[in-house]
């Protein structure tokens, strides 16, 4: 898994490369601005990208995305900013990137953030097509298509099954049921919650911020689930 690092700060960049390099991801390059960045993309064709949001100029780490995504909605880009305000993440969320990490980084997060773009990629690359499930519930037989999924929640004796395009269905079915039956497809991250982690867009010690703008907690129990999981099939 090839990583590029977009980032002008020399002591955030050594500690984001050798992050990378302990997770046995390989560093291609680390770019200090736009030009170089751009080059690296076009010569080395990285998997993941990590962006500096503001390298040199305002908003250098966006057009870098800009970029990318002209070319591929294949790499994984994660943002890197001190600014979490709402300019600066309206202007970063219309490139559609997989995970915004805000400074000084937590290196637990930032490795949670990493092994989750490293299992995106390899979604992406091996094109999955719907996978139906079948879920035993008290009514009987229940089929879904787990990769439209976006997570499930428990309340009581019933789960709510909320997908992508905004629709859900309620079924009495214990959560265990459902993880235990999905394990190679969302992640138990509480003891009412199961994550699909394709549609997840980053990772913090306590929640799961979903691309719809959803966030999912964390247990603590639950914690080692998810870079288990991650791990596996990244």
């Amino acid at each position: 898994m090839k990583v590029l690092i977009c980032e002008d700060e020399l002591i955030v960049a050594e500690y984001i490369k050798e992050t990378c390099i302990e997770q046995n991801l390989e560093v291609i390059g680390v770019a200090k601005n736009r030009e170089n960045a751009i080059l690296l993309i076009a010569n080395e064709k990285p998997d993941i990208v990590l962006l500096d949001i503001n390298m040199e100029e305002r908003f250098s780490g966006i057009r870098i995305a800009q970029h990318i995504r002209k070319i591929s909605y294949d790499v994984c880009i994660i943002f890197i900013s001190a600014f979490s305000d709402s300019e600066t993440l309206e202007a970063a969320f219309k490139t559609n990137p997989d995970g915004y990490l805000v400074k000084p980084l937590d290196k637990s997060t930032l490795i949670a953030n990493l092994l989750l773009a490293s299992f995106k990629v390899n979604w992406r690359k091996e094109k999955k097509e719907k996978k139906i499930i079948q879920l035993k519930t008290d009514a009987g037989e229940l089929s879904v298509d787990i990769t439209n999924v976006l997570y499930v929640e428990s309340e009581g004796n019933y789960c709510d099954f909320i997908f992508e395009n905004g629709s859900r269905i309620t079924e009495r079915i214990s959560l265990s049921n459902v993880s235990e039956t999905c394990v190679k497809e969302l992640i138990r991250t509480h003891k009412s919650f199961c994550v699909n982690p394709t549609f997840a867009s980053r990772f913090t010690s306590v929640k799961i911020y979903l691309l719809n703008g959803t966030h999912i907690p964390i247990g603590r129990k639950y914690k080692e689930n998810i870079s288990l999981f991650l791990k596996s099939n990244s």
